[in-house]
Order: C-alpha cells, then sequence, then structure tokens
C-alpha cells in the first residue's frame, strides 16, 4: 500500500507546481473530511515536498482536530517541519 501511495505521490509532484498549489487543497478536502489519520500522513508528505506552507497549515489544522490520533499526527508533523526548518 505505502508503495502505491509513493507513486501517486511522484506522480502528482509531476504536474505543473502553479497548477497543483492552486488545486490541491480542494482536492485533498474531500479526504481530509474522512478524518482519517492515513490521509493526513499521505497528504502531509505530499504537502512536505510540494510548499512546506502547505505542510504547516496541514500541521496546524490536524492538531486543532477532535480526533485525538490526528492531533498526535499534527503534533509531530510540526516536529518534523521544525527539524527542515520551517517551523
Amino acid at each position: 500500500m505505502e508503495q502505491g501511495r509513493k507513486i501517486a505521490r511522484e506522480l502528482i509532484l509531476t504536474l505543473p507546481h502553479e497548477w497543483l498549489l492552486a488545486n490541491i487543497e480542494e482536492q485533498a478536502e474531500k479526504l481530509l473530511t474522512n478524518n482519517d489519520d492515513e490521509d493526513y500522513r499521505g497528504l502531509f508528505l505530499l504537502y512536505r515536498q510540494l510548499d512546506p506552507r502547505l505542510a504547516r497549515k496541514l500541521a496546524e489544522r490536524a492538531m486543532a482536530s477532535p480526533n485525538p490520533e490526528i492531533k498526535e499526527i499534527g503534533e509531530y508533523f510540526m516536529e518534523m517541519l521544525d527539524k527542515d526548518g520551517n517551523g
């Protein structure tokens, strides 16, 4: 499953960067409404490669979630961004 997600991320990142930035959040919203921690993880990895600002926004959203698993993931995302120098 992880290999499939990795391939999907790689394919998505081949799309024009500006187009992705303009459209990805709207499309990702459909996944995030499921409140699934795996969706948050996958999107964070994609956003981290695409634009640190999107990754930070997603981390902040996760930290504000009422779901304790997603909240914990959001805290972990922020730690990763801090280590990347994007904190």
